[in-house]
C-alpha cells in the first residue's frame, strides 16, 4: 500500500461546483497572465490543468499515463504546492531511470504507483483526490474504465479531466459519462464530478 498524502492542506470550505461555475465567466486558461502570453498553438494541457488548480484551490491529484513524464514536470514546476499520485504501468518496458529522475526532483511531491490505473485506483481511499487527470489508453473501452474507475477517488466538490478529446473514443467516453463538460485548449476536457451521469 502506498503512503498518502497528508489531504489537511485542502482549503475550508472546499468551494461547491454551484460556486465554482458561478464564478467562472470563461472556463478556460487564456495564457494573458503570463510573459510572454501564450496563444493557441504553443499552450500545452499543464497549463490548463494549472489554471483548473490555482481556481478551485486543488491541490493533491493524479495522473493517469504520465509516458516520459513532461506533463508531470510541467505540472511541478507550474504549482509549487501541488502534490501527485502518478500511475502507469510502463507496459514492457524495463529501463525507467527517467521516471525516478522526476520524482527525485519533485522532493516529495511526487508518488509514483507503477500498476495498470484500475489496479492503482484500489490503493487510495474514497473522496482523496482534489482531482485526477486522465491521459492513458485513448480507446474507448480503456477511458471509459478509468473514468468509472477514479470517480469515486475524487472528492464531491472535484474534477475529472483528461485529454485527447478529438480522438472519437475519448469523446465518446466522456460523452457518455457526463450531462456536461468544458473543452479547453490542447484537445484537454475537464468536469466537475457532479457532472458525472
Amino acid at each position: 500500500m502506498i503512503e498518502l498524502f497528508e489531504n489537511n492542506d485542502r482549503p475550508n470550505p472546499i468551494k461547491t461546483p454551484h460556486e465554482i461555475v458561478k464564478d467562472l465567466e470563461y472556463p478556460c486558461f487564456d495564457g494573458t497572465d503570463l510573459n510572454p502570453p501564450l496563444t493557441y498553438e504553443n499552450i500545452h494541457k499543464s497549463f490548463v490543468i494549472s489554471y483548473f488548480c490555482r481556481r478551485f484551490d486543488l491541490s493533491i491529484g493524479a495522473e493517469i499515463g504520465i509516458d516520459q513524464g513532461l506533463n508531470l514536470r510541467h505540472l511541478i514546476w507550474l504549482n509549487p504546492d501541488i502534490k501527485l499520485y502518478a500511475i502507469d504501468n510502463y507496459e514492457g518496458m524495463n529501463d525507467l531511470s527517467f521516471i525516478e529522475e522526476v520524482i527525485e526532483k519533485a522532493n516529495g511531491k511526487v508518488k509514483f504507483l507503477h500498476k495498470k490505473s484500475t489496479e492503482a485506483c484500489h490503493d487510495l481511499p474514497d473522496n482523496h483526490l482534489d482531482f485526477v487527470f486522465i491521459d492513458a489508453n485513448h480507446s474507448y473501452e480503456a477511458t471509459l474504465e478509468d473514468i468509472q474507475a477514479w470517480r469515486n477517488k475524487v472528492h464531491v466538490n472535484g474534477l475529472i479531466m483528461g485529454h485527447e478529446l478529438n480522438l472519437s473514443g475519448v469523446a465518446r467516453a466522456v460523452g457518455e459519462s457526463f450531462s456536461q463538460f468544458w473543452i479547453s485548449y490542447d484537445n484537454t476536457w475537464i468536469a466537475p464530478k457532479c457532472w458525472l451521469i
